[in-house]
């Protein structure tokens, strides 16, 4: 999806909404207040896969509002390797890996991977400070 800007106050504190069929809603943790200024479009970027035939979509979205200022900030961090993903026909085990150095001590909300029906082993993996591995989500087949 390509998406144009067209405001120039459009200044996100980060992903508004991150949620997929299938998982449980969450409140946030206390703190974690997102700022939407008057006048801010929200946009709904629905991702469904054809089934086929006509479905009904009705989306909808709950939202709590508070007058206290965020004192948590969250980011939303996408790896994404694309370049790498040209996969050659008839190839079972094609490989595509990422990593990314955080600069400072962060506190992980949730791990969202993303790889459709093309993915048959997903893993990703957290080195810690003093280079313990700590998994954080494992996807077999």
């Amino acid at each position: 999806m390509k998406l144009s800007i067209e405001s120039e106050t459009f200044d996100p504190d980060s992903h508004f909404l991150f949620w997929k069929p299938g998982t449980v809603p969450y409140t946030e943790p206390d703190g974690m207040a997102l700022r939407v200024d008057r006048g801010t479009d929200l946009i709904l970027n629905m991702h469904l896969q054809p089934s086929g035939k006509p479905e009904l979509v009705q989306p909808s979205i709950g939202l709590c509002f508070t007058n206290k200022p965020a004192t948590l900030h969250p980011m939303l961090l996408q790896l994404e390797n694309d370049a790498a993903l040209d996969i050659p026909p008839g190839d079972k085990n094609f490989v595509v890996t990422d990593d990314f150095t955080l600069p400072d001590d962060v506190d992980l909300l949730a791990v969202h991977p993303h790889a459709h029906y093309l993915g048959k082993d997903l893993e990703a993996t957290a080195k810690l400070p003093d280079g313990t591995p700590t998994s954080l989500i494992h996807i077999r087949k």
